[in-house]
This record gives structure tokens, sequence and C-alpha cells, in this order.
């Protein structure tokens, strides 16, 4: 999901490409609004459309979803992370995580790049984005 259009998206013709040939499904124009849960399981994103990449009142509506991936760019976005319990902001505002796996206190809750390290080079973010996306696949299967 992005805020804007597919040709407003900062990434790269191929590196779309190659997402939808992995199966990603894009959906443009829609802001995530709260991660909706029943208990400890996530059941769907409350999202509304987007203007200008701004949400726009009485557009809301609930997607269902059993995994919420959350790419936020460089904030640290910590009234997100509040939301889930067992997930620790440190004194510099800072996620903590697990440094080998990006696991924070929840067990079904990652996190790395900015948001965990204060604001590092992408490639950290990258090498940070690779560790976590293992550690949920084996958590998966």
């Amino acid at each position: 999901m992005y805020r804007r259009s597919e040709a407003e998206m900062p990434g790269y013709a191929h590196e779309l490409a190659a997402a939808r040939a992995a199966g990603v499904c894009f959906n443009e124009k829609l802001i995530a609004i709260e991660v909706v849960r029943e208990a400890e399981r996530v059941t769907g994103v409350r999202v509304a459309a987007a203007d200008q990449g701004k949400s726009v009142p009485g557009t809301e509506r609930e997607l269902p979803a059993d995994l919420v991936v959350v790419a936020i760019g460089q904030g640290r976005f910590r009234a997100l992370a509040a939301q889930f319990p067992g997930v620790v902001i440190d004194a510099r505002g800072c996620i903590v995580i697990e440094p080998e796996t990006g696991q924070t206190g929840h067990p079904k809750v990652y996190a790395g790049g900015d948001c965990a390290n204060g604001g590092k080079e992408v490639v950290n973010a990258a090498a940070d984005g690779r560790r976590a996306a293992r550690a949920i696949l084996a958590q998966l299967t």
C-alpha cells in the first residue's frame, strides 16, 4: 500500500516488476490508519483513501490481513510502535530490537533501520530488513 500513485513511488520500474513477479499486489493511494487485532492476532488494517498523500475523511475501510509489514522510511514512528504490547522505545526514541533478528519485545513485531538504530546509511537498513525477513520466514515455517 502506498499513499500516492505508482508513478510517484520512489522505487525503480525493475524493482516494481520484480515485486509483482514475486506475487506482490500494489494498492495505490491508500493510507494505513490502524492495525486491527483480536487479542494478539492481526486481523486487518484500517485504511483511508489518499489524495495528494493525505487521508480523505469518510473513506475509511478495513482490509483483511494476517501479517503486516511496515516500511516507513526514516521516521521513528513511536506512536505506531507503541500500539504493540512488548515493543520498547529506548531513551533515544529508538525501537529496541534483538540485533541478530530485528525482533522486538513482541514476538511478532520486527524493526530495523533508522527507527531501531537512530539513523545510519541505507545499506544498514537494507541489511536489517534482510535479517528480519529471514527471521520472519523462520518463524512462519
